[in-house]
C-alpha cells in the first residue's frame, strides 16, 4: 500500500499537468484530463449528472413485466444498450486445453457476497439496508423494497451453496465443463439465446464453456413463473448497479455498507476517487508517461539477469529432486525452458481500448456514458475473436505498468515483474545483494515456483491444461501439497484469526520454493549477511487492519497474512535459526522433521 501512495503521487502528477493546459483535441492529455474530471466531479456532487433519468426507462418497464418472455426481451435489450448482463452471459476466451483456440464460454447469474456473509447476521443487515437504499433511490416505496431484499438475500444464500471455494475454482479439473449449445437452450427455455448472441454481436457454437455447472444448474431452477417477482428484483438491482455512475447518493450508499463491512470508514475524497478510477480504466494511456519518471532501463537490465539466474537455480534444484523421477523431471525442464518473461513495461505502448468517446465533463452524464463507451468497445474486441485463432495472452493489456504485484499466468506460462513493484522494499537500486535477494530474489523465485504449484503443475509448457506427470510422481507431489496445508492451517494472523492451509496452498507453495531458490542464491555470496536477508524479506509483509477487515481476508484472501508470510515460512530454514540463534525454547522453533519443502 505504501508503493502504491508513492505510485498515486506521481500518477497524480502526470494528470495535474494534463489538467493545467488546455490538451490538443484527441490526445492523450485531453482524453485523461476529461475522465478524471468527469468521475471528480460526480463524486463531488457538483456536477451536471446527479440523478438516474437514463435508467428510469428500463426501471419502469421492469414494473409493467408480467411474463417470462418479457423479462427476457428486456434484459436482453439492457445488454444491447449498456451491456449490462444479468441472468445470462456468452464470451470468448482461449480454450483451456488448446490455447491456440478460441471457445465460447457462458455463464449464469451468481450470488453477489461469500457463503460466509450469508451466515453472518450483522454483514446481513447492513447488507439488507443497502439493497433497500438503492431500491428506493430507484423509485420503490421502503416497504415494497425491503420485501423485495429479503426474498433476493433468500435466493442468493440458496445459490451461494452451490458456489466453488477459491480453492476449487483454481483447480482446472472444476472449471472446464464443456456443453453442447443445445443443451443450454434447453436448460433455460425462457431465454431466447441466440437473440442474446445477436446483441452481444456473437454467434453459436456447437461446444461451450462452462466454469461454474453446479450455480448454472440451480439457477436454472429458479427461471419460472412461479418466481417472476424474484427475477424482476434481481433485473432491477442489476439495472441499479450503474446508479454509481450517474448519481453520488448511490456511491455513498456503497460507502455506508463497505465501511460497516470493513470495520472502518472507506470514503475518501473526491480526487482519490477520481485518480484510482483513471489509473484503473485508462491505463494505457498513462504508462509511457510513468515510465520515463520512475523506471530506468538499468533496473529492468538488472531484474531481467536475476530473472534469469533464478530460473537455472529452479532448473537445477529440479535435477536434484529425490523425489520426482526422470521422466517428470524431464518435462518440468522443458516447462521452466519454455518460460516467457516480461519486466517492467512492454515493447511498445498501446491503446488496449480504442475506439471510445470520452465524453466531456461540461456534458450531461459525461462519466456514465464515457463508461459506457468502453464497455462497448471492449465486447467488440471480444465478439471480433470469435472463430479466429487465440492470441498470445498480453499481459500489459490487462495489468498497468505501475501495479505493485507481480504474476504468473499458467495459460501462457510467463512470468510477469511490473515497474510499479520495481522500487523500494521490493526492489533496492543501490541496495546490498542479500537485500535484493531477501526482497526482489524471493519473489521473482515466487513466481517462478507458481508453474509448479497445485494448479500451475497443471498446465504445460505451453499453457494448457494437460497431465504430464506420472502416476507416481503425481501422488508424491499431491502428499507434499498436503503436507503444506498442514503445516500453514490454523497458524495464527492475529488472535483467534486462523490461517486456511486449503485456502492458501498455491501461494504457500510459491513462498517456499522462492525463499529456497533465494538461499541457494545466497550461497553464490562471500560470506552472505543471512539476517539482512531474513529481514529484507519481512519487510515486504508488514500490514495492519481492521480485525473485521483481517477475519474477511482469512476467509476469501489466497495468499497468508503478512505475519505468516514472514515467520511462519522463515521458519522453515535452516539459515533462518543459524542468522538469529533459534532453539528449541523459542516460539518460532519448528521441529526440524516438521518442516516442509516441495521445490
Amino acid at each position: 500500500h505504501e508503493v502504491d501512495e508513492r505510485n498515486d503521487e506521481i500518477i497524480s502528477d502526470i494528470i495535474n499537468n494534463y489538467l493545467s493546459e488546455e490538451q490538443p483535441a484527441g490526445s492523450n492529455g485531453e482524453i485523461i484530463a476529461d475522465f478524471y474530471t468527469s468521475v471528480k466531479n460526480l463524486n463531488t456532487g457538483e456536477g451536471t449528472e446527479q440523478d438516474i433519468e437514463p435508467l428510469k426507462p428500463y426501471l419502469d418497464e421492469i414494473d409493467k413485466i408480467e411474463s417470462l418472455d418479457e423479462l427476457d426481451a428486456l434484459s436482453t435489450k439492457i445488454v444491447k444498450d449498456y451491456l449490462v448482463t444479468t441472468f445470462a452471459a456468452f464470451a470468448i476466451v482461449a480454450d483451456f486445453k488448446d490455447n491456440t483456440k478460441n471457445i465460447l464460454a457462458f455463464g449464469t447469474y451468481s450470488p453477489s457476497r461469500t457463503k460466509a456473509d450469508y451466515e453472518n447476521e450483522d454483514i446481513m443487515n447492513s447488507y439488507k439496508d443497502y439493497l433497500t437504499n438503492i431500491l428506493v433511490l430507484g423509485g420503490e416505496d421502503n416497504t415494497k423494497a425491503a420485501e423485495d431484499v429479503e426474498k433476493f438475500i433468500a435466493f442468493e444464500k440458496d445459490l451461494s451453496q452451490y458456489v466453488m471455494s477459491n480453492q476449487e475454482a483454481s483447480n482446472i479439473d472444476n472449471i472446464y465443463n464443456l456443453y453442447s449449445y443445445s443443451e443450454l437452450c434447453d436448460l433455460f427455455p425462457a431465454f431466447d439465446f441466440d437473440k442474446l448472441l445477436e446483441a452481444l454481436g456473437l454467434h453459436p457454437e456447437d461446444n461451450v464453456l462452462v466454469t461454474t455447472p453446479k450455480v448454472m444448474e440451480a439457477f436454472a431452477s429458479y427461471v419460472n413463473d412461479k418466481n417472476i417477482d424474484l427475477l424482476k428484483t434481481i433485473l432491477k438491482i442489476s439495472v441499479l448497479s450503474l446508479g454509481s455512475q450517474l448519481d453520488k447518493r448511490f456511491i455513498d450508499a456503497a460507502n455506508d455498507f463497505e465501511s460497516d463491512y470493513f470495520g472502518m470508514d472507506v470514503t475518501s475524497p473526491a480526487e482519490d476517487i477520481a485518480l484510482t478510477t483513471t489509473k484503473n480504466t485508462l491505463s494505457s494511456y498513462l504508462s509511457e508517461e510513468y515510465i520515463k519518471r520512475n523506471f530506468s532501463d538499468e533496473t529492468k537490465k538488472d531484474v531481467e539477469n536475476m530473472v534469469n539466474e533464478f530460473i537455472d537455480i529452479f532448473r537445477n534444484r529440479i535435477a536434484n529432486l529425490t523425489w520426482m523421477g526422470e521422466a517428470t523431471k524431464e518435462k518440468a525442464i522443458r516447462k521452466i525452458d519454455a518460460m516467457s518473461v516480461n519486466v517492467g513495461y512492454p515493447e511498445s505502448f498501446e491503446d488496449y481500448i480504442d475506439d471510445i468517446t470520452v465524453y466531456s465533463p461540461n456534458e450531461k452524464y459525461a462519466y456514465f456514458n464515457t463508461m459506457n463507451s468502453i464497455r462497448k468497445s471492449a465486447y467488440a474486441d471480444i465478439a471480433e475473436s470469435q472463430g479466429k485463432p487465440a492470441e498470445k495472452a498480453d499481459y500489459w493489456s490487462v495489468v498497468p505498468v505501475y501495479t505493485v504485484n507481480a504474476g504468473y499466468m499458467q495459460t501462457d506460462n510467463s512470468i510477469n515483474f511490473p515497474a510499479g513493484i520495481l522500487q523500494e522494499p521490493f526492489y533496492y537500486s543501490d541496495g546490498k545483494p542479500e537485500e535484493n535477494l531477501g526482497s526482489i530474489g524471493t519473489v521473482i523465485a515466487h513466481e517462478i515456483t507458481h508453474a509448479f504449484d497445485n494448479n500451475g503443475a497443471k498446465f504445460d509448457e505451453f499453457g494448457n491444461a494437460a497431465n504430464w506427470w506420472t502416476e507416481e510422481d503425481l501422488a508424491v507431489f499431491e502428499q507434499l501439497c498436503q503436507d503444506v496445508v498442514n503445516y500453514y492451517n490454523g497458524f495464527e494472523s492475529a488472535p483467534g484469526i486462523q490461517t486456511d492451509g486449503e485456502l492458501t496452498i498455491s501461494e504457500n507453495v510459491a513462498d517456499i520454493g522462492g525463499m529456497a531458490c533465494a538461499l541457494d542464491a545466497m550461497k553464490k555470496l562471500e560470506n552472505p549477511d543471512y539476517k539482512l536477508f531474513f529481514e529484507s524479506n519481512a519487510k515486504l509483509w508488514k500490514i495492519t487492519g481492521q480485525r473485521q477487515y483481517l477475519e474477511s481476508l482469512s476467509t476469501i484472501d489466497v495468499h497468508s497474512f503478512g505475519i505468516v508470510r514472514a515467520n511462519r515460512l522463515a521458519a522453515l530454514f535452516d539459515e533462518f535459526y543459524e542468522a538469529f540463534d533459534i532453539t528449541e525454547e523459542d516460539g518460532m522453533y519448528v521441529a526440524p522433521e516438521n518442516r516442509v519443502s516441495i521445490w
